[in-house]
């Protein structure tokens, strides 16, 4: 399963309450993990035993869905969901090579013994340097990168329950599994969802002065500190208090600025920082420096002319672009 990105938790399912309201709040946020990523081409599987799983004192997963006395009311929310985990694949049908992987029963969490065939496997890639989300609820209190021991072995697993934790899945991914250039490419949809990318951008990783092994953690910090809050702030700041927008990247660890009045003026600089997005050219002069001396991340603010969101672009990497002397 080359491409499986996600299981599901089944000892991860209980909610820990009867209150139907509770219950269906956890639900609904796990559903908007699925949908996001099937959005996403992130592969779910779970194990066989995956509708057993107890949700509450009273019901496993197959009751909560199909029987009349679910304590789920929404019918709407039961049908996608049912939906939803239809088309999880089912990772002992997929490939009879990973039974060998899940049949230790004794996974523990902390002091906790339970039984997850999925947090099994998971462990098992993690120990071949493969990043596994386990999906979860909320209720479970795992989010995160928590200690799981499974045959007295204990390795950090990623649970995920909203969207921050799944996109740190995938910028710890980047490390996880040593991931080169091209990797990296493919895997920003996931890690970085909110920027944009200009056609080719990736071919700049090429032209960093120094190696990408060496700029790999601080590509991840970069395009993360602008895929979180780089919108946000120029929707904040770019109308009243521009300059202040650098200072904010530079707490969340980011050296990042504008050019200066010259260099807009200047004709090569200018030819240099243009790229076309979307069947227009755009000047790319607001930049990220991974060293002080050279190595930037070029990238554009682009309000919506609809009043919708705004987007940052990726335009450009690249040692170092042209300044007038």
């Amino acid at each position: 399963m080359k491409n499986l990105r996600h299981i599901v938790d089944e000892s991860g399912l209980q909610v820990g309450s009867r209150s139907p309201e509770k219950i269906t709040e956890c639900f609904e946020e796990l559903l908007a993990r699925l949908e996001r990523a099937r959005e996403r081409g992130e592969a779910i599987a779970t194990s066989s035993e995956f509708y057993d799983a107890p949700v509450t004192a009273e019901h496993v997963l197959h009751e909560v869905l199909y029987t009349g006395d679910s304590p789920i009311e929404d019918r709407d929310l039961k049908q996608r969901l049912s939906a939803a985990f239809d088309k999880l694949l089912s990772f002992w049908d997929e490939d009879e090579a990973l039974l060998p992987l899940v049949e230790a029963l004794d996974v523990f969490i902390g002091s906790e013994r339970v039984f997850a065939p999925s947090l099994a496997l998971a462990h098992a890639f993690r120990a071949s340097a493969r990043a596994l989300g386990c999906l979860n609820l909320r209720s479970s209190g795992r989010k995160g990168q928590v200690p799981v021991s499974v045959g007295g072995r204990v390795q950090p697993l990623h649970f995920v329950v909203d969207e921050a934790s799944q996109r740190a899945l995938f910028r710890e991914a980047i490390e996880i599994e040593d991931m080169d250039e091209g990797r990296f490419a493919e895997n920003a949809a996931s890690a970085f969802p909110d920027l944009s990318w200009v056609e080719g951008v990736w071919d700049g990783l090429k032209k960093f002065r120094r190696p990408y092994g060496e700029h790999r953690r601080g590509l991840t910090r970069h395009l993360a500190a602008l895929d979180d809050h780089g919108a946000a702030l120029f929707d904040t700041l770019m109308s009243t208090h521009p300059e202040e927008i650098g200072a904010r990247l530079g707490a969340l660890g980011v050296t990042a600025s504008d050019e200066n009045g010259r260099t807009k003026q200047d004709k090569q600089a200018r030819k240099e920082r243009t790229r076309r997005y979307e069947g227009e050219d755009h000047l790319f002069w607001w930049h990220t420096k991974l060293r002080p001396e050279t190595d930037r991340i070029h990238f554009l603010w682009r309000p919506s002319p609809d009043g919708g969101a705004s987007e940052i672009v990726i335009g450009l990497f690249t040692d170092h672009c042209h300044t007038p002397d």
